[in-house]
């Protein structure tokens, strides 16, 4: 269905402008393991950082999203004596495979949509700790 608009006077088709943009996962790795090439000590107790590029899909670049990998048993070995943990930011996977956590990623970023790339990275950041989470900027004159 066409939408006419006033463009400068003339009517513009805005049938083909583009609504609801989508999150890729434009790569990933961890500064704490060589995920695709070396294993943690205990494949069913560990943590570690993975920091993810995400951006909009088929465009370049992205921005940085970290997750806080880890396992139940590692969860469980590392607990508070309040018996409790907040859990902002974790990915939580069972056992250690680079292809699951690639897979979890990706399944995301293919359900995370937006009208902006603001709107997008709002909504991945309740998963991922997003680069500029809580920036604002300086107001003039301050």
């Amino acid at each position: 269905m066409e939408c006419p608009s006033l463009d400068s006077g003339r009517l513009m088709d805005t049938s083909t402008l583009q609504t609801h943009l989508r999150a890729e996962l434009k790569r990933f790795d961890s500064p704490d393991i060589a995920l695709f090439e070396e294993c943690p000590g205990d494949p069913e107790s560990f943590c570690f950082l993975v920091a993810a590029t995400i951006g909009v899909a088929g465009k370049d670049g992205g921005d940085l999203f970290d997750f806080i990998v880890c396992s139940p048993k590692w969860l469980i070995a590392n607990r508070t004596h309040e018996g409790a943990v907040f859990g902002h930011h974790l990915l939580i996977v069972f056992e250690y495979d680079p292809h699951i956590i690639e897979g979890k990623l990706k399944w995301l970023c293919a359900r995370t949509t937006g009208s902006s790339w603001e709107q997008i990275a709002l909504k991945l950041s309740q998963y991922g700790h997003w680069e500029f989470e809580g920036y604002r900027p300086v107001s003039p004159g301050r």
